[in-house]
């Protein structure tokens, strides 16, 4: 009797216990309604595109070439961003004059417009017309104040020099940064 009566306590607590938690979790129709649109208003769109080819024209001449085999276009009331798909991800930088400044090769590209930010992820390689490279599996530049900089292990090249780090901050052209943790082989003359 005294195992029937224990049994009987431990169903009736355990029901107030299920029935309090459930009443704790469900939401009020207007609660869910009010969520739903919420949600429904910070995604105005996504795009999906195929064989991509982005070209950001300033001031009238062609700056930046982006190109890729998939992009995605993700649009919220507050800003929008692209993601490029490849291997490869191809974006190229031209001057004023339409030559080539700088070429980067990378795996992805998320591209924000709305700060002028540029995400590179895997297999980063960047080439400079003055023949400097760098390696990396990730890097941002911020065109807007003409860095690019890496969190992670660079692999800097030049003609004459080549040298290794952590921490890449620096200018688009690859030659005035800071690296923390470097190593490397410098010809001095």
């Amino acid at each position: 009797m005294v195992h029937i009566a224990r049994f009987f306590l431990i169903a009736v607590f355990g029901l107030i216990i299920i029935s309090s938690g459930m009443s704790c979790t469900e939401l009020s129709e207007f609660d869910q309604r009010s969520i739903n649109r919420e949600l429904a208003d910070s995604l105005l769109g996504v795009t999906n595109s195929t064989q991509i080819r982005v070209d950001i024209i300033v001031d009238g001449f062609l700056k930046v070439r982006a190109e890729s085999p998939v992009a995605s276009t993700v649009e919220t009331e507050f800003a929008s961003h692209t993601r490029f798909i490849g291997p490869p991800v191809l974006v190229t930088v031209f001057d004023s004059l339409g030559t080539i400044e700088t070429s980067v090769r990378s795996n992805e590209l998320i591209y924000r417009s709305y700060a002028s930010v540029f995400e590179f992820e895997g297999n980063v390689f960047v080439q400079t017309n003055q023949n400097r490279t760098l390696r990396s599996e990730q890097l941002e530049w911020n065109e807007a104040r003409s860095t690019i900089s890496s969190p992670g292990f660079v692999i800097i090249t030049s003609p004459t020099d080549s040298i290794t780090g952590y921490g890449f901050v620096g200018d688009e052209d690859l030659i005035r940064y800071t690296l923390s943790q470097v190593t490397g082989e410098f010809s001095i003359e």
